[in-house]
């Protein structure tokens, strides 16, 4: 969706805008509509060997632990390639030799927002994690199985487009199979 060029910005954020504009309807009444824009965001899927995918468990202030993949927001002038092995180093310490464009999200209705996932290819731990004063992330793998049944919890924070593909894969098995060998080039 477009912010139309008569639209007023209403709320400056740091994570999202908030814009508002008047619209005429059909019957030619005037209604206002809004459309939050969210800040560019990246995930990153890491598959390991023996068919396992990095997951991280992370708590943040008045926030309750969830789990997670390494992710986060493009800073300006970042691109989402730059912004998935940035992520990725700092809250895990790993290192991609080559970031994998997966599947990208450009928003719904009322809310615009870029999202792309990543699959982090040749992976190897360079350094400890560099976290952020509101962070704690323990770092993880499990199995490609139990990762597609994360769809199904509630404490997994992915974007809900991901959550999807991961949810279509746990119900089909052709898709499963696509998936795996998308993920660990089988």
């Amino acid at each position: 969706m477009h912010i139309p060029e008569k639209a007023k910005k209403v709320f400056d954020g740091v994570i999202f805008d908030i814009y508002q504009w008047e619209q005429e309807m059909f019957d030619g009444s005037i209604r206002t509509f809004e459309l939050a824009d969210l800040k560019s965001a990246v995930l990153v899927v890491v598959p390991l060997p023996e068919e396992r995918i990095l997951i991280l468990e992370q708590e943040q202030p008045n926030r309750p632990h969830y789990t997670t993949i390494p992710g986060g927001h493009v800073e300006k002038g970042e691109t989402h390639e730059e912004a998935a092995h940035k992520e990725l180093f700092e809250e895990t310490g790993y290192t991609a030799g080559v970031m994998e464009l997966f599947h990208e999200t450009f928003g719904m209705p009322k809310f615009r927002f870029n999202e792309s996932v990543f699959i982090a290819r040749d992976v190897r731990k360079t350094s400890d994690q560099r976290l952020g004063a509101g962070e704690r992330i323990a770092v993880t793998d499990v199995s490609f199985d139990d990762f597609l049944a994360l769809a199904r919890d509630n404490t997994f924070s992915v974007s809900f487009t991901f959550r999807w593909v991961l949810y279509e894969a746990l119900v089909d098995a052709e898709m499963k199979e696509t998936l795996r060998k998308t993920f660990f080039g089988k």
